[in-house]
């Protein structure tokens, strides 16, 4: 008799402790998806480059909703690509084309929008027709090539801001 309540209550705590083994092993997490834009462009001299963002919530452009990426520079096609944080939805986009003032033309490639399995793609000289640059740089649109300003005086910032056509685009991925 007492060999059976011996062996009962070694065989419960044996079966406790493998389900308290198997509560501890985190499951694994599925990979999150995030929004993702990549820029095709050649760009000769290394550079930090940025991509604002703005979510339906935001009216202005706000200094820390932006993803940086180095880049070296080289005289061939290179892809950039900014992942935006997890939960990020844009609504407009902003590319700011870097620091360095030595920088020469940058020719833009394509554009590309990803968001789960959706994609968009617009391809060199269409790139104007979803951003414009503002007065620091000096675009070719038949080239596609654009060429930063420096003026003496002023805050290097040479950027291309999203036109409203890009909206409906950006929707198209996350609807």
């Amino acid at each position: 008799m007492k060999n059976r309540i011996f062996i009962a209550i070694v065989a419960l705590i044996s079966l406790t402790s493998c389900k308290n083994d198997k509560s501890e092993v985190a499951e694994p997490k599925a990979p999150v998806e995030t929004f993702k834009v990549g820029i095709d462009l050649v760009i000769k001299k290394d550079d930090s480059l940025q991509l604002y963002y703005k979510d339906a919530s935001m009216t202005d452009w706000v200094f820390n909703k932006c993803v940086t990426k180095t880049v070296k520079g080289s005289e061939n096609p290179q892809e950039v690509v900014f992942d935006l944080p997890e939960d990020v939805l844009p609504t407009e986009l902003r590319f700011d084309m870097g620091s360095n003032k030595a920088q020469e033309e940058v020719q833009i490639k394509s554009f590309r929008m990803k968001y789960f399995e959706k994609t968009f793609v617009a391809k060199d000289t269409l790139f104007f027709q979803y951003f414009y640059p503002n007065e620091q740089i000096d675009y070719n649109r038949a080239k596609a090539i654009a060429k930063p300003i420096v003026k003496e005086g002023t805050t290097y910032d040479p950027i291309f801001m999203s036109r409203q056509v890009l909206t409906p685009e950006i929707n198209k991925l996350i609807k």
